[in-house]
């Protein structure tokens, strides 16, 4: 059993995961499956978020999250922080020509290069209607 942190970040996690069975109509989810990988689709994204927002009226997050971080574990990280050896979470540096925060890189541990190619991915497989 999955000990009990100080940042609530288990109870969360059970929040999420009974979201996510819920929408996708399985018991069978892990917090390292990808949400899209288990049939989900950007119409269920919708129905995600919307019983998110009810379970977890505190949190404070933009649908566009869900894509980003598509598995359990990854939402549950950018929702609540675990501290590293990095640098601020609020610094910010120029990246593709746009200005972003590198919260999410920490949150995750990546690199900026990796965090580009991860939002690239995620823009590829959105449905070009909802991206424009």
């Amino acid at each position: 059993m999955k000990p009990e942190f100080a940042d609530g970040s288990h109870a969360l996690e059970q929040a999420v995961t009974a979201c996510w069975r819920e929408v996708l109509k399985s018991a069978l989810v892990t917090p390292e499956d990808n949400f899209f990988d288990l049939g989900g689709a950007s119409v269920q994204v919708i129905e995600l978020y919307s019983k998110l927002r009810v379970r977890l009226p505190e949190q404070s997050f933009e649908i566009v999250a869900l894509f980003q971080y598509p598995t359990i574990r990854s939402f549950v990280e950018f929702l609540c922080p675990i501290q590293r050896n990095y640098p601020a979470a609020d610094t910010v540096r120029p990246t593709g020509g746009q200005w972003t925060s590198m919260s999410g890189n920490v949150a995750q541990g990546l690199t900026p290069e990796e965090r580009i190619a991860r939002q690239k991915r995620v823009q590829e497989s959105m449905n070009p209607k909802i991206r424009n």
